[in-house]
């Protein structure tokens, strides 16, 4: 009996102390990835502690026994030569690499996108795109911000999942062209601080979408988009066309359209029910009459900023941010203001919405008594 419980607690101590001896076969390959490009790597090493070498930090998730997770940041010389052999491990789902110089050519790898279930890809310091993919890539994020490009990777019209492009921070020049609405998951897509101009077109799902610093200038009428929610287009060249488009819009949440070449708000914008942020600040030749968003059923902007533009009345509770924008130094907006705004200058604007029922409902009491 001492002998049967001698073996079984041998046992039990053989269970707990093996998994910490025991490598997992994905930091294994990814450790001959690493080897096979002139970076150093124990083969012993237990890749989801953390590799931290004087090239290169590793960062690594493990779960399971496979690799989730992976932040590659290189700081050594040697070019990753061998970069079309990455490893691909079944259960990575999200894949970070800073290699400054270090692919051949500058080109993004392709590879990356033969990693059967990868959700997320962040990678910086290239120059080109691939000229092919797989198409049947799960990437839904991809992040290339702050890198070379100077055109735009329509290749990437290519992945049927992806809902998030971030290029921020590129030097991509010219205009976005129709191959844009081929990317037809797109929900959000980041290009401030690029060199791009011309017409704005977006794919018709997109939801997001900042342009701060760059160059556009209109709203293209090829545009099929009604699902936009927030637009950040501060230091373009929009107009007061462009913002007439905005104001058809309905999902619209959030405009921050500072710094353009924005001389009238079309009376529509008052006429959207979701606005809970609005920014037409630096636009210096901007003259507005500011009145409450959404007819009848209002509620107070969350922010609103208006430095910089001469605000010629403003309606009380427009804004929940009121003495931030020193809203006790403008001129209250009058009835006849208010409904100059909401209607035009017709008729209309001489009756205000309360008599406008009044009249409508005398008119009906008329007819049914004719009845």
């Amino acid at each position: 009996m001492k002998v049967e419980i001698k073996w079984l607690l041998l046992s039990i101590l053989t269970l707990n102390i093996l998994p910490v001896f025991c490598i997992i076969e994905d930091c294994k390959n990814l450790g001959k990835f690493i080897q096979r490009n002139g970076y150093s790597y124990n083969s012993q090493t237990d890749c989801c502690e953390g590799v931290y070498d004087n090239e290169y930090d590793l960062e690594v998730t493990c779960e399971d026994g496979y690799i989730t997770k992976i932040d590659f940041n290189v700081f050594g010389n040697k070019v990753f030569g061998e970069s079309e052999t990455f490893p691909l491990l079944e259960k990575l789902t999200d894949l970070s690499f800073s290699a400054k110089d270090r692919f051949p050519n500058l080109i993004l790898p392709s590879r990356f996108f033969d990693i059967p279930n990868l959700k997320k890809l962040e990678v910086h310091q290239v120059y080109k795109m691939p000229t092919s993919i797989n198409a049947k890539s799960p990437v839904e994020e991809l992040i290339l911000s702050d890198n070379r490009m100077v055109a735009f990777p329509y290749i990437f019209k290519n992945l049927k999942k992806l809902k998030i492009l971030d290029l921020r921070g590129n030097t991509i020049e010219g205009e976005l062209t129709d191959e844009i609405y081929s990317f037809t998951e797109l929900e959000e897509l980041y290009l401030n601080n690029n060199k791009m101009k011309g017409e704005l077109r977006i794919p018709e799902k997109l939801k997001i979408i900042n342009l701060t610093g760059n160059g556009f200038s209109s709203y293209s009428s090829k545009n099929k988009n009604k699902a936009l929610e927030e637009i950040y287009g501060s230091g373009n060249y929009f107009d007061n066309a462009f913002m007439e488009k905005l104001s058809e819009i309905e999902p619209i949440r959030k405009i921050y359209v500072q710094n353009n070449n924005i001389t009238k708000l079309p009376n529509a914008i008052f006429n959207l029910t979701n606005i809970e942020e609005f920014d037409i600040s630096s636009n210096v030749k901007l003259k507005a009459k500011i009145i409450n968003f959404g007819y009848e059923h209002s509620i107070p902007v969350n922010h609103c900023n208006f430095h910089g533009v001469t605000i010629e009345c403003y309606q009380n509770n427009t804004c929940s941010n009121q003495s931030e924008i020193g809203a006790s130094s403008f001129k209250n907006c009058t009835e006849k203001d208010i409904n100059q705004v909401r209607f035009g200058n017709s008729a209309f604007t001489i009756i205000t919405y309360a008599k406008i029922n009044y009249l409508i409902i005398a008119l009906a009491i008329a007819l049914f008594s004719l009845v």
